[in-house]
């Protein structure tokens, strides 16, 4: 999403500019798209950059900058629905049953190609902020434990879970149940945290406001 409003901004410039149209099903579409990338990721460590879009029209080099502050007004849509699904996830999560004190999050990873985006990290930890469950860690930096491994290393975790439990054969009767492995446990969990009617309220939530971003533009 970040790229696409990128995207928009840059071509409807190059159009200005150049007096040439540039289509994302187009080799310029193709070679603006890939310095955009280099742009956005460039921006999650620097506060302004640069990047060029190579041979873009008849062979000229079309120079591309912008700022933190000028990613996080052109993305503000996808922002602010990502602010409204945290904050309903969180919500949801305060009101599980527990036992004891009041359940809180012990930390928070993230995953994607956006996750290291500053203005994603601070979105997130604003959410925390508001929250119950997560304002004890909510100054933390999001992903500061992640790397390349931890998706695939999570995937197979609960992939072996949930292979354990469907392998298992049923109970004879008459027989106590067998203890449930650790990590199947675990993978139902997981899988449980958010109730139906929670995740159904989400997904209708995001849909208005995708509708209205569509009508609004």
């Amino acid at each position: 999403l970040f790229d696409e409003a990128l995207f928009d901004h840059f071509a409807a410039k190059i159009s200005e500019k150049y007096g040439e149209g540039v289509s994302p099903a187009s080799r310029r579409g193709l070679r603006l798209s890939t310095a955009i990338e280099r742009l956005r990721k460039l921006l999650s460590t620097l506060p302004e950059a640069g990047a060029t879009a190579e041979n873009l029209i008849d062979g000229i080099d079309v120079p591309l900058s912008a700022t933190r502050e000028e990613l996080s007004t052109l993305c503000e849509g996808p922002l602010q629905r990502l602010r409204t699904l945290l904050d309903n996830l969180l919500t949801s999560y305060d009101a599980l049953p527990y036992d004891g004190d009041a359940s809180t999050l012990t930390a928070v990873e993230t995953l994607g190609g956006g996750c290291r985006t500053p203005a994603v990290q601070q979105i997130l930890s604003e959410a925390l902020t508001a929250s119950t469950c997560g304002a004890a860690i909510a100054t933390e930096k999001p992903g500061a434990k992640l790397d390349d491994a931890s998706m695939a290393t999570g995937a197979a975790i609960l992939g072996k879970a949930v292979a354990a439990t469907a392998a298992a054969p049923p109970p004879l009767e008459g027989a106590p149940a067998a203890d449930t492995p650790a990590s199947a446990a675990t993978a139902t969990t997981v899988a449980g945290a958010l109730a139906a009617d929670a995740l159904a309220a989400l997904v209708a939530t995001e849909k208005e406001l995708a509708a209205a971003d569509a009508a609004a533009a």
